[in-house]
């Protein structure tokens, strides 16, 4: 069973959606109730999709059939079922708590509104969850993820974002310590420009000019 997949399918429509992976036989039950769990307000019926598969229209039920065999099969595709929904109009169904998702295994991926999480292990207190950005895996995986998720991309954005801050706010010191250095210089040569002249001897004493004035008209 290493690498099959589970797939939910309700009856009323044959809308079909994705459920986990199988480890064994024995944890068919498992993700059946999970399928219902899903969908409360309908009939539903367990699927499961052999390694190498991506297409959830060749799943196969638990008693052999094809799901494109089944009466259902794609109606959700052509026509609007009256009164087959997974939740009643305007009501979200509860989330199941991850401490009780059985069936999470190692190397499922847990999106959310923030990014993605890794199950990098289970236990009884949980599954043992790991961000993409930082789990062990292929880059081929990675990038996956990434597609779907982004969170690498709005990190590089925000730290791009955080150097043109940082250099705006170093650009503006050195602007205002200049500034400060070129007014200081002003007031210097303004006040060597008018230092009284003191007469030494009867003569006047040597002045050395450095700068003109900018105060001079």
């Amino acid at each position: 069973m290493a690498g099959t997949r589970t797939v939910c399918v309700r009856r009323c429509d044959g809308y079909v959606f994705p459920l986990g992976r199988l480890n064994a036989r024995a944890d068919l039950p498992v993700h059946a109730a999970a399928c219902a769990a899903a969908c409360p307000s309908a009939p539903t019926d367990l699927f499961t999709l052999a390694p190498g598969r991506s297409e959830l229209q060749h799943s196969v039920g638990l008693d052999g059939r094809p799901y494109l065999r089944t009466a259902a099969a794609n109606l959700y595709r052509r026509t609007r079922v009256e009164n087959c929904s997974c939740q009643p109009p305007g009501v979200a169904g509860p989330l199941v708590a991850l401490v009780d998702d059985r069936t999470l295994r190692p190397g499922d991926v847990i999106a959310s509104e923030q990014g993605a999480d890794l199950v990098a292990g289970l236990s009884r207190s949980g599954p043992r969850l790991v961000d993409y950005r930082s789990a062990t895996m292929s880059p081929r995986s990675r990038g996956l993820i990434e597609e779907r998720v982004g969170a690498l991309g709005r990190d590089a954005a925000s730290a791009a974002f955080q150097q043109v801050l940082r250099a705006e706010k170093f650009g503006a010191g050195r602007l205002r310590g200049a500034e400060a250095q070129n007014l200081k210089l002003r007031i210097d040569m303004a006040a060597m420009d008018f230092m009284p002249v003191v007469a030494r001897s009867g003569e006047f004493a040597q002045i050395r000019v450095v700068s003109p004035s900018p105060f001079r008209r």
